[in-house]
């Protein structure tokens, strides 16, 4: 219910302005001087940041990599451990196996977020990528900062762009 109202705060301070400073849902004050005492602060900073988004919108993308999801990758079928090795010697070979499946599933994300990049790079301004291993996959998220009039056409060629990988868990939001 909370992160509908914001959402619905957001929506209504993007109609009100040319320009938003993300805002992480869940960031608590104490009361208002709270509020003005940290813009205060950080005016200088803030203002910058307003005029660089004046008139964008930040877009995310987020897909995750599932061994299991991608052909040609983990999969199910996980190597089996040799008999007779002690209980560290199996734990540090099942940190290597996860390792290496996170690596490869890696690679797998990194094909992924070039080609997105460059279906849609008419359409966005800037791009920030992250990676992170969540068992048992891998996150991939990217950040696009897309100009306000580009935003149909940026949803266009994602939309078309992500037939071509149908079997990956993907959530759009911005």
């Amino acid at each position: 219910q909370n992160a509908l109202v914001h959402q619905s705060v957001v929506e209504e301070a993007f109609r009100r302005s040319i320009s938003l400073i993300p805002c992480r849902f869940g960031a608590l004050f104490a009361d208002e001087e709270e509020v003005r005492s940290l813009l205060k602060r950080h005016r200088a900073r803030l203002e910058g940041e307003l005029s660089r988004l004046e008139g964008r919108l930040e877009v995310s993308i987020r897909a995750i990599f599932n061994g299991s999801d991608l052909p040609g990758s983990m999969g199910q079928d996980q190597p089996r451990t040799p008999e007779g090795l002690t209980e560290a010697a199996r734990y540090l070979l099942g940190k290597k196996q996860r390792y290496d499946a996170v690596k490869e599933l890696s690679g797998k994300a990194e094909q992924f977020g070039q080609e997105l990049n460059e279906a849609t790079a008419p359409f966005w301004a800037e791009v920030r990528v992250q990676k992170r291993p969540i068992d048992p996959g891998l996150l991939l998220s990217l950040y696009y900062l897309v100009d306000g009039e580009k935003l149909s056409a940026f949803k266009c060629a994602y939309q078309q762009f992500k037939e071509k990988w149908p079997s990956l868990k993907l959530l759009y939001t911005g």
